[in-house]
């Protein structure tokens, strides 16, 4: 199917949409209810184990002061007391608004360390329906089995080796250039605390996974509405999965690679793919994550739209909770320092420089200047999320930063793409 052939109408393709979204939002709760009727008592033992290790390192521990590595115990504290959960409620309700026991006063770290380590009951119960909370997916049957700090070490592991599998992906279909570009942009994100932050793992399999999805279906997808089906369902796991940390690598980085399996095309084609793609991706994120706010509200006593209406326009002022004011300019400055703060930075600046002095004597300087151009608008997308998110990147900068691999990945891709001959 072309993708300009009249085969679907717009009205087609927005009824296949709305059918994808609600069949997301069945298929996305049906999955946390099964989740939910596992026993809670293995779950609960396993997470009184995992206490120690966020009471030695606190809340925001960092790894090393050579680059920005925080780690956010806050949100992995949240998750684990999530899944702990051992109301009274049923499991419909349980699943829907997705409950944690937690000590009035004190962080979500405190207050796993005040009730599993000092014994402290005087708890109250949070509610927290905005998300999906589909991390729960992996993280209760995980808790099942093995504690926190097990978890970290599978997920080093896991993460480790889906990165080798990208990397082969590539080398067999003919990108091996783009390697080291790929692997660079990963170090820069700082993988040893993905693998330690369950917070902020989610993404990395994401992208990774849609990655290699891409790559391998690109040759029967290219030319076709399947590849904006692809970013559509991408965008839905995003929102299903994650925490609002650094979403916009899951269209970025597939998309990256996209330009680079593209042949010669004009601006504008490679302008609308990309435009289209980023379209489909946000309507799978916008979409899977208004589902859940319909569905809290209609089958609960939460006003959940309300509520996370008023929050979605708080995220994207320009003030935080003490009405301080935040300029555009402040809030890159904090996420672009704390991205380049990381040695591996040396690499992605050496292997430009080598890349353009072989572009400077083959005389592709034109060449650079047009593919520019279409690299140049995935680059700036982060830039452009900040100013959207800026209530939300400001404070949070110490993941935020992450989503701007994405620019590093594009900006080291489009020199060896501009050295291919066609």
């Amino acid at each position: 199917m072309n993708i300009n052939s009249k085969s679907l109408t717009c009205f087609q393709i927005i009824f296949k949409m709305i059918g994808i979204l609600v069949g997301a939002w069945c298929m996305g709760f049906f999955l946390l209810i099964l989740v939910y009727l596992i026993p809670i008592e293995s779950i609960d033992k396993h997470v009184s184990e995992s206490v120690l290790i966020l009471q030695e390192e606190g809340v925001f521990p960092v790894l090393t002061e050579f680059c920005t590595s925080q780690l956010d115990n806050w949100t992995d504290s949240t998750m684990l007391a999530k899944a702990a959960y051992a109301g009274e409620e049923s499991t419909f309700n349980k699943a829907l608004i997705v409950y944690s026991d937690r000590v009035e006063g004190i962080n979500p770290c405190e207050s796993l360390v005040e009730r599993y380590e000092n014994g402290n009951c005087d708890t109250y119960k949070e509610a927290y329906p905005r998300y999906w909370h589909g991390y729960l997916l992996l993280l209760k049957p995980l808790l099942f089995m093995m504690n926190y700090s097990s978890i970290r070490v599978l997920n080093g592991i896991v993460q480790t080796l889906l990165s080798i599998c990208v990397g082969y992906i590539l080398y067999r279909n003919n990108l091996k250039k783009y390697i080291i570009p790929y692997f660079t942009a990963i170090c820069l994100i700082m993988p040893v605390a993905t693998a330690k932050s369950l917070q902020f793992s989610s993404i990395f399999y994401i992208f990774s996974i849609a990655t290699i999805i891409l790559v391998a279906n690109y040759a029967k997808w290219k030319d076709t509405l399947a590849l904006f089906w692809f970013f559509m369902i991408v965008g839905i796991f995003t929102s299903y999965f994650d925490f609002l940390t650094y979403p916009l690598a899951t269209f970025g980085v597939p998309f990256v690679f996209l330009l680079c399996l593209k042949g010669k095309e004009t601006l504008w084609t490679d302008l609308l793919t990309f435009m289209k793609a980023l379209f489909f991706w946000g309507v799978g994120y916008a979409g899977m994550w208004a589902g859940k706010w319909i569905l809290a509200s209609l089958f609960s006593e939460y006003n959940v739209i309300a509520d996370a209406l008023q929050t979605l326009l708080f995220r994207t002022s320009a003030t935080n909770e003490s009405g301080v004011h935040c300029s555009v300019l402040h809030v890159w400055n904090i996420n672009i320092c704390a991205f380049v703060k990381n040695p591996i930075m040396g690499i992605a600046f050496i292997f430009i420089i080598v890349t353009f002095i072989q572009i400077w004597k083959k005389g592709k300087i034109k060449k650079l200047w047009e593919m520019s151009l279409r690299y140049g608008v995935v680059i700036v997308l982060p830039l452009i999320w900040y100013v959207v998110t800026r209530n939300h990147s400001w404070p949070h900068y110490f993941f935020t930063y992450k989503a701007l691999m994405v620019s590093a990945l594009a900006g080291m891709c489009l020199f060896p793409k501009v050295l291919e001959e066609y």
